[in-house]
């Protein structure tokens, strides 16, 4: 299984376009209006899972950006054989230029795709 975890702050007016929001904006921009979706809401996140995408779910924050730890350990500690490598990230970086996306793997400076 793997996992998107969209980063963002919470669904309203103010957070729609900022950076924080990314996370949120990409699921909600690209995922969702490509591929219909089963939606869970839980305290902390929604889940998304797409009858398209086996083996595929996207989890969106529903906190805001500096307490994003949380929504992501709740999700781990209901879903406990999700393993790290299942995992993806998706955030804002103020290194890169608003709308640009990099995908790398671990924690290093090697990007793997950059699309602009």
């Amino acid at each position: 299984m793997r996992l998107l975890f969209g980063l963002s702050n919470p669904p309203t007016k103010e957070f729609a376009s900022t950076r924080h929001n990314v996370g949120r904006l990409f699921v909600t921009e690209h995922l969702l209006k490509k591929y219909p979706s089963n939606s869970h809401q839980h305290k902390l996140y929604t889940l998304h899972t797409f009858p398209a995408l086996p083996h595929t779910s996207v989890c969106l924050s529903s906190t805001f950006m500096n307490l994003s730890g949380q929504p992501l350990a709740a999700y781990l500690r209901r879903n406990p054989n999700t393993k790290p490598s299942d995992l993806m990230i998706i955030h804002d970086d103020l290194e890169h230029k608003f709308g640009n996306v990099r995908i790398k793997e671990g924690g290093s400076a090697q990007y793997l795709l950059t699309v602009t």
